[in-house]
Formats: structure tokens, sequence, C-alpha cells
């Protein structure tokens, strides 16, 4: 028996999901090098020639801050933070991306926009501020359906949360999300990728959708710029290929802080969330375990085998 015991846990162990489709270090560095002294925040975008080029996001920051840490980034991390909680501690709760900590957000999702706070070395400040009015066509935005998921799992309706994520995974078509967003530009978002990672993990990894989860993470691991390590906020299919960078997208800090939170973390951060990270101390203690289980069952095999 505690033979048959050491052999469940170390195949259990082998089998322990990990999402490591990117060069993490890389993407790491691409963070570090959008921090901006003066503003002591990330810029937005990495590429003069986009307009969010000039601009620091309080959600993005909020975003970098949780992914530097995951990163081993943590003075940076925690630099980013003193400044968001001193400066802008009224605009961190933006009714979006705080849901991936755990906090409940409106059932209704409201429409949106961005307010100017100031400006820090040729840097403009923003917050993204949620108005009073509806979105009447959330469920036609693929990440809402899956934010609106985790709110439901926080909420403890994990019913609710299948049913979004289905409707969400509906509009997959093997390459991207297919939705309204993409109607309008005929450019797939890559962050909604990594809501998709993140909402599956948290469902504990639900075996229907596991080859189209397979397609997602194949297209991830597709989506690093080999130049400077972040990742492409878009991209497009040409005649079955995936085309990334050029005159379709740039890179910035909010995709690149989401596709590393889905792949290499433990978000979203609720109690029914599964951790698909890299193995740390739990697998170590199981490790441990096997080891002296076997040793056990060695050991009480030789000692019968001799009377």
């Amino acid at each position: 028996m505690v033979l048959v015991l050491s052999i469940v846990l170390l195949i259990s162990l082998v089998n322990a999901k990990t999402y490591n489709v990117l060069d993490l270090s890389r993407v790491c560095s691409f963070l570090k090098n959008q921090y901006v002294p003066k503003a002591r925040l990330l810029r937005a975008s990495f590429s003069p020639n986009y307009g969010d080029y000039g601009k620091a996001y309080v959600s993005d920051n909020l975003l970098g801050y949780e992914t530097l840490t995951v990163c081993g980034l943590k003075e940076l991390a925690e630099e980013i933070f003193k400044t968001l909680s001193t400066q802008y501690r009224s605009y961190l709760r933006s009714g979006r991306w705080e849901v991936l900590s755990g906090a409940e957000i409106s059932n209704t999702p409201k429409v949106r926009f961005d307010r100017v706070l100031g400006r820090e070395d040729n840097i403009t400040i923003i917050a993204g501020v949620e108005g009073s009015k509806p979105l009447s066509d959330w469920r036609e935005y693929t990440d809402w359906l899956f934010l609106e998921a985790i709110n439901s799992l926080i909420k403890r309706n994990k019913s609710s949360a299948n049913e979004l994520f289905q409707e969400g995974m509906a509009f997959f078509d093997g390459y991207g999300f297919n939705d309204k967003a993409y109607n309008k530009t005929h450019t797939y978002d890559t962050y909604k990728l990594g809501l998709a990672v993140l909402t599956y993990r948290a469902l504990g990894e639900p075996t229907k959708y596991k080859e189209e989860m397979n397609k997602i993470l194949y297209v991830l691991s597709e989506s690093e710029d080999p130049g400077n390590g972040g990742i492409f906020t878009g991209y497009k299919v040409i005649r079955g290929k995936l085309v990334f960078g050029g005159n379709v997208s740039d890179v910035n800090v909010e995709t690149s802080s989401i596709i590393i939170l889905a792949l290499y973390s433990n978000y979203p951060k609720i109690t029914s969330t599964i951790n698909c990270n890299r193995p740390e101390l739990p697998y170590l203690l199981i490790i441990i375990l096997v080891i002296t289980c076997f040793a056990l069952s060695v050991l009480i095999l030789f000692r019968f085998r001799k009377q």
C-alpha cells in the first residue's frame, strides 16, 4: 500500500500542469526596461510609433507590480506600488483587472473612459475610470465574459462561471477570439488568450477544452517579440500563418503582464484556483514524501523477506 501510494503521488507530480511556453526572463526584462525613473511608473508601450508610448496607465502599473513580483524583481515592484498607493490610490479600483486579485467587480460591466491625472518626465499618467452607463453589449466581448466568469467564482457561483467561460470559448476559432472587437479590426487580441488560460485554470482545467488550450498555448508561444522580449498586443492570420509585429501591433505592459500572470503565477487569486505554477514548496514536500514512502516500502519488504 505504501508503494502504491508512492507511485500515485509520483505520477501526480510528474503530471503537474505547467505553461512554460515563453522565455520568462526576457519578458521580465522587457517590463523592467519600461520603467521611467522620474515618473516611477512603467511606460505603457514600447515603440514611439504607437500612441501609448508617452503614457503610463494606473491599471497597467498595477498589473506590472504583480507581474514584476512574479519575475522576482520585488524592489522595482514595491517602488511602483508605493507610487500607486501614495499618488493614485483612489484609482486603483478600475472595475476590471482587480478581479484577478480576488476583488469583486460589478455584475454588469460599465462603459469606461480615460482620465488624465498628471504628467511626469514627458509621460502622461492616465487612469481608466468606470462610468455609470452599463455596457449593453458586453457579452459580445470575450474579455468581459472571462472576467465575469472569474467574478462568479469569487462569489462562489461556479455554475455561472462555467456558463460564462463556455460562452467566451464559443468565440474561439482555432487561432484566437473572433468577437466583436475582432470584427472591427480583423486583428486578434493576445491578452484575451491569457484571460482564457486564467479562467480555465480557475475552473479546474475542464478536459472538454484541453484541445483549445493547447492551441492557445501554441499561439502564445509565438507571441514574444524576438527583439525586446515583450508580448505583442495583437496578431493576424494570413493564409493560415500567424503574423505578429510589423504593422500589426506593438508590445506593451498590459498584454505582457496578463500573459505572464496567466502562464507563470497562481492567479487569479481565488480559493477555487488550481495552482499550475512551477513546482515550489508544495511539490518539494510531495517529493520528500514520495522518497520517504518509497524508502519505507523497501525497508518493510526487505524485513518481510528476511523473516
